[in-house]
């Protein structure tokens, strides 16, 4: 019993790492997948959300505010990512259902922030109704702490690729006479961040699927 345990933590924490790292140096079966699974729950796909964004951030996007630089992310690390989300939720989540719903939504639509919109509403990223006008900052888009952080979420809800709501709320806090830029930032990562990054996200998973 205690080794069959080790074993599991071993597997999950690599998954993690790999996760993390973007590496994918183990083949993986579907049994691998229905052990991992009792395991999956909501605080390892929050953290592994959190990861996943918190990686490709740091290379494609660093500074937060200008146009993110895909070419920057090798088509490795986005294939093996991809791969481990499409591992531990039974193919449910990763960029390719997410690509999946892109390619679809692009066929019936041709305004770019329209196409945007609509993913957004098919992966449950957005609100069913806007927030009220007091809270303005994104009426439409989600915060990163109101996700779905189960194996119940709609096809393709994780990974996330928003800024983390922790974030966007400190810039409330810090808005004021000594930050008359803060709340446009807040409302740019929370809204505008959205109609730039998934095209350009898009963009590199087609070409590196080539």
């Amino acid at each position: 019993m205690i080794k069959k345990n080790i074993v599991l933590f071993l597997t999950i924490s690599t998954l993690t790492l790999l996760l993390i790292l973007g590496i994918n140096k183990l083949s993986y079966s579907q049994s691998v997948a229905e052990t991992l699974a009792p395991f999956i729950n909501v605080n390892y796909l929050r953290e592994s959300d959190q990861k996943t964004r918190d990686y490709i951030q740091e290379i494609v996007n660093p500074d937060m505010y200008s146009d993110p630089n895909f070419a920057a992310l090798s088509c490795q690390d986005l294939k093996d990512i991809d791969k481990e989300w499409l591992l531990i939720s039974h193919d449910k989540f990763g960029f390719t259902p997410q690509y999946n719903i892109w390619k679809e939504i692009k066929k019936v639509e041709k305004k770019p922030e329209k196409q945007v919109k609509m993913l957004g509403d098919r992966l449950n990223w957005t609100r069913k109704q806007p927030l009220t006008e007091e809270e303005y900052i994104s009426p439409d888009w989600l915060y990163s702490d109101e996700l779905n952080y189960s194996l119940k979420a709609s096809v393709g809800h994780l990974p996330w690729v928003g800024i983390n709501g922790e974030i966007i709320r400190q810039m409330i806090v810090d808005s004021g006479p000594g930050c008359g830029s803060c709340t446009i930032d807040a409302m740019n990562l929370q809204n505008d961040r959205f109609y730039r990054y998934i095209p350009a996200l898009f963009k590199r998973f087609e070409q590196c699927k080539i």
